[in-house]
């Protein structure tokens, strides 16, 4: 990929991501690109898919804490908020990462450090045991 976009004439905002390696260059039509993944496909025994690129895409915007589920959507142009929550994806090892950063992080002085700690009411009704009402 990184090949493709350096041997490529100078992208802009207004770019076309995909194009035609022959002069003039223009968009690549879906046809096209579905063939050059067939290959790929053949070559290496897999099954990438254009669509995947759009997932990947998605799932990288929505880990970004600096993005918005609207701009997401508005990306992917879904009609429904609820179609593009798909991507809101917890990956364990991710989880358990920032909630042990946010458990060694220093609080800004002045203030106590807030322990992380289930309630266990809540442990109780989560495991079915007895008296576990919230």
């Amino acid at each position: 990929m990184a090949t493709y976009l350096t041997q490529r004439s100078a992208l802009t905002v207004k770019s076309v991501l995909w194009v035609t390696l022959r002069k003039p260059e223009r968009p690549m039509k879906y046809t096209a690109l579905r063939a050059i993944f067939t290959r790929i496909n053949e070559k290496l025994s897999t099954n990438i898919t254009a669509h995947d690129f759009r997932h990947t895409c998605a799932l990288r915007l929505a880990a970004d804490p600096k993005v918005s589920l609207v701009d997401i959507q508005t990306h992917l142009r879904h009609r429904h908020i609820t179609t593009t929550e798909r991507y809101l994806v917890a990956h364990p090892d991710e989880v358990v990462k920032r909630l042990q950063m946010r458990k060694t992080a220093k609080p800004p002085k002045g203030t106590a450090r807030q322990a992380w700690n289930y309630e266990p009411r809540d442990l109780d009704l989560l495991l079915g045991r007895e008296g576990g009402s919230l």
